[in-house]
């Protein structure tokens, strides 16, 4: 006798089947992803300082980097009327890609707490330039973190991984 389709029987064990491969394969998947949101993050911070630091020249005034430690959130605003509200604008890095104020938070895995405040990375001045030098410290937790330094004189933000341990702000805010 032909059959016009499947039993229920048969689609159950292939939906299970379907469902094993699926969470077999997930951490696969997220080691893959994982150095790709690194990378973002990192694109993300030089574009955002870069157009904070355009934003100061071209309104005349300066504006701050602020991050969270221990989290991926960041904030922009102006530095010279931080009573202004409204101004600020709150955004945050990719999945899992935190903020750190040294390399040593992000590799141990117990020290996980997000801040209690905004740290201040970087104040850019009209003129184009960053009120200090500066570090961006980011990553994944348990894993060597990414490290940005802002160069003062020029406000121009570059790669360095050569040397994670010193952090230089401006201060705690």
């Amino acid at each position: 006798m032909k059959r016009a389709g499947y039993t229920l029987m048969e689609l159950v064990l292939v939906m299970s089947l379907l469902v094993i491969a699926a969470t077999l394969s997930m951490p696969v998947v997220e080691s893959m992803l994982r150095p790709g949101r690194v990378a973002a993050a990192k694109d993300q911070v030089r574009s955002i300082c870069a157009d904070l630091r355009g934003k100061a020249m071209l309104e005349g005034r300066p504006y701050r980097f602020s991050v969270m430690d221990g989290t991926g959130k960041f904030r922009l605003e102006p530095d010279d009327a931080p009573e202004e509200k409204g101004f600020e604008q709150e955004e945050e890095l990719p999945e899992q890609v935190l903020f750190a104020s040294d390399a040593a938070s992000l590799q141990n895995k117990d020290s996980a707490a997000a801040g209690s405040g905004w740290r201040t990375i970087a104040v850019f001045q009209p003129d184009g330039s960053a009120l200090d030098d500066g570090t961006i410290i980011f990553g994944l937790q348990g894993e060597p973190p990414t490290q940005l330094r802002l160069r003062a004189l020029t406000g121009a933000i570059s790669r360095d991984d050569a040397n994670t341990s010193s952090v230089s702000t401006r201060g705690t805010q």
